[in-house]
């Protein structure tokens, strides 16, 4: 697979705690059932098969009913995002509180995240791809990257690790390897330091 195209800004002096979730590229087609109209809606897919408590991305085509709910395709479309109710309701933000009641028919699509048990992250940043040194090194063997088994990678650094940054840009990658030595470049892209204005400068 490709990398994402992901810049990344780290504010100096700040904890640094940047999100990313892997999804697999296999989409899931669940029928719906019912269409509760409100603000959230709630769709009713049996066995859609999500789980987690975070906001997930999905796509909804071919309802009849409150056509908002609607994207116009799951290939290019903006998501709709959606929480687990339980296993065969989803709430979806987005109002029909006004809308015509639901109908008939409906396709929930989504990608489901990748399971990272097992799987070792790391990433380096350097002042260009050529560049010897490392300006910044985060592995979940170090305490910088931490995985979940909802597809999550967390980058984080300590506000005492940014603070004492001296440079401003570069460029990383980062890699992810599963427990079998297959190595996937998740993300790529560049790096910009915002420099501190509020801080404790020495006397």
């Amino acid at each position: 697979m490709q990398p994402i195209t992901y810049d990344l800004c780290i504010p100096q002096g700040a904890t640094l705690a940047a999100v990313l979730q892997w999804f697999s590229a296999d989409a899931v087609h669940k029928i719906i059932s019912h269409v509760t109209i409100g603000l959230p809606t709630l769709v009713t897919a049996t066995a859609h098969g999500l789980t987690g408590t975070g906001r997930q991305p999905v796509w909804i085509t071919n309802v009849k009913g409150p056509r908002a709910l609607n994207t116009d395709g799951y290939r290019d479309a903006c998501p709709r995002w959606a929480t687990v109710v339980d296993a065969d309701t989803l709430a979806v933000d987005v109002d029909t509180g006004s809308a015509q009641a639901w109908q008939s028919g409906g396709v929930l699509t989504y990608y489901p995240p990748v399971d990272l048990g097992g799987y070792t992250a790391r990433m380096q940043v350097r002042a260009s791809v050529a560049a010897a040194d490392v300006l910044l090194e985060l592995t979940t063997e170090n305490g910088g990257i931490t995985l979940d088994s909802d597809g999550t990678v967390t980058l984080q650094a300590s506000a005492t690790a940014t603070a004492a940054m001296a440079w401003t840009r570069g460029v990383y990658d980062l890699e992810l390897v599963d427990g079998g030595g297959v190595v996937t470049r998740l993300a790529a892209g560049s790096v910009e330091v915002s420099r501190e204005v509020t801080r404790e400068d020495a006397i």
